[in-house]
């Protein structure tokens, strides 16, 4: 772990994001990995390890870091691209991330996916932190709506400009109506307000078409393809 701070020694990754209500690929997410060959190369065993030393935070910024820069360069000098990257809530309050972001010249392509490790408690200082960065062109993503502290009584709450489905639910679709139903809810309560739906963990042709009918915006999963490396 101390080799991997001292080095900087983190891998990013990116999977794609594809358009469900028509062709083509919206941008990527972008993931992160500890050094090949190594017990850190997943990322459940590089944060679960970096959470038992308290250094979940520090480790989220240079995953951040890392994004940011491979992020730079792909823009630099293959082009403009979409890329969306993982970031707790509170960490939007931290004054090394805050300054990243507010100097950082491809805002308007960046989506800070909001993701759930703690409950959080006050919305309303992240909701005023969030139209901030919104003014410099970032748009926010509210990740794993349905599963753990991020329930769906939020959406209306916060309005995130995308709402991911938990791959917990996306894994039911095949199992009856209840499910579908409740998909179905979330999709119209986020398009009323003007924001999308992606859902996440697509794995057969079946859930793709299910997704499509209940009028989801955005999907990601091995049906399309797995994460790659992203060193340019």
């Amino acid at each position: 772990m101390l080799r991997v701070f001292a080095n900087k020694n983190l891998l990013p990754y990116w999977q794609s994001i594809q358009r469900v209500q028509s062709e083509g690929i919206f941008g990527y997410e972008a993931l992160i990995r500890g050094p090949k060959a190594s017990p850190l190369h997943r990322a459940d065993k590089l944060f679960g390890a970096a959470m038992a030393q308290g250094q979940q935070f520090e480790m989220e910024k240079l995953a951040l870091n890392t994004h940011l820069a491979t992020h730079a360069r792909h823009c630099e000098h293959q082009g403009a691209q979409r890329l969306t990257v993982n970031l707790s809530p509170g960490l939007l309050f931290d004054n090394e991330v805050s300054e990243t972001l507010q100097h950082y010249p491809y805002a308007h392509l960046l989506c800070i996916e909001l993701t759930e490790h703690l409950p959080v408690d006050d919305w309303a200082s992240v909701k005023a932190k969030m139209a901030e960065l919104r003014q410099l062109g970032y748009t926010f993503w509210l990740d794993d709506v349905g599963c753990g502290f991020f329930e769906l009584t939020l959406i209306n709450t916060v309005k995130p400009d995308v709402v991911k489905l938990c791959i917990t639910i996306i894994s039911r679709l095949d199992y009856g109506a209840e499910i579908i139903d409740e998909i179905r809810q979330v999709v119209d309560t986020v398009h009323l307000y003007g924001g999308k739906v992606l859902a996440e963990g697509i794995e057969t042709p079946q859930q793709l078409d299910i997704a499509k009918q209940l009028g989801v915006d955005y999907a990601q999963g091995y049906l399309f393809d797995k994460p790659k490396e992203a060193g340019l």
